[in-house]
Formats: structure tokens, C-alpha cells, sequence
């Protein structure tokens, strides 16, 4: 499974989720703030 996609091998770790929930957090605040404003 590692060799076919990395970044799948990678979300196996805890870190990963923690990643990709900071990521959305920040992109979806962003997007409210845009439309806001």
C-alpha cells in the first residue's frame, strides 16, 4: 500500500488527521470570511 501512494502510507500516522483538519479549518474560514466581506 506505501508504494502506490505515499500520502496514503503517511495518514496511516495521527499527524496526518491533525493536518488535513487544520487545512480545512483554515480554508474554510477563509472562504466564510471572503464571503462575508
Amino acid at each position: 500500500m506505501c508504494y502506490t501512494s505515499y500520502l496514503f502510507c503517511y495518514c496511516f500516522s495521527f499527524s496526518c488527521f491533525i493536518f488535513i483538519f487544520n487545512f480545512l479549518f483554515t480554508f474554510y474560514f477563509s472562504v466564510k470570511i471572503a464571503l462575508v466581506s
